[in-house]
């Protein structure tokens, strides 16, 4: 009975959360060992994954951080998630940085225009709920010896 129960528990899990968008082992690697560091979760359904023939960019989430709280289980502290970016430009590794998260930018979507990495997503008006920002916004990144630099507008 307890085989049953966890066979289906997995294939409930599976068809809500879903597979997380494919990328490179080394762009895995390194969600995985941001994830492990803050102690938190990746919440696969909001990875977006953008490919050009010389550039793998990737936003992802991570949610319920623990950070250095031992007891909870990695990903359970809580509702604040942190939406961040990180890829391979040109063969080389550029780490994560913040792009937004609960409060401040939800960063809905992910594109590559002319060498600028483009996020699309909303900024919160001060009468605005926590759940539901209305500002539209762009944030534009271009690419600076192995780390992203918010361009200003």
């Amino acid at each position: 009975m307890r085989k049953i129960i966890a066979l289906v528990a997995l294939f409930i899990s599976s068809v809500c959360y879903g597979q997380c968008p494919e990328v490179s082992s080394v762009v895995e690697s390194m969600i995985k060992q941001h994830a492990e560091s803050v102690r938190g979760g990746e919440y696969c359904r909001t990875r977006q994954v953008v490919k050009t023939e010389s550039a793998e960019v990737v936003l992802y989430t991570i949610e319920g951080p623990c950070y250095k709280d031992e007891q909870s289980r990695p990903g359970s502290c809580g509702n604040h998630y942190f939406r961040n970016m990180t890829g391979i430009i040109g063969g080389k590794k550029y780490e994560k940085i913040v792009v937004g998260g609960k409060g401040s930018f939800l960063a809905k979507s992910l594109s590559i225009d002319e060498g600028v990495i483009v996020v699309e997503g909303l900024s919160y008006a001060k009468s605005d709920p926590m759940c539901c920002p209305s500002v539209s916004g762009v944030r534009k990144y271009q690419f600076d010896t192995g780390s992203f630099v918010e361009i200003e507008p």
